[in-house]
């Protein structure tokens, strides 16, 4: 087996199964490995699974309540 977990994502090596987001790792680490990666030399018998991160989306912008912005006349 080949070592993934803190890795780059590699689309060679790997096969994503989840994306999860996080702050603490920069995007496309793999922060699990599913399924162990075997390789004989440089040809890779099985890919590993791994999950990776993502970027966090951005948090919502606060919005006013329904019905409390007032109507101006026309």
């Amino acid at each position: 087996p080949y070592e993934s977990l803190g890795q780059k994502f590699d689309p060679a090596l790997h096969e994503a199964v989840e994306a999860v987001p996080s702050h603490e790792h920069e995007e496309q680490t793999i922060v699990r490995e599913v399924r162990k990666g075997y390789r004989w030399g440089d040809q890779i018998l099985r890919p590993a699974r791994v999950v990776v991160t993502v970027a966090e989306p951005p948090s919502p912008e606060p919005s006013l309540p329904t019905g409390s912005a007032e109507t101006l006349p026309p």
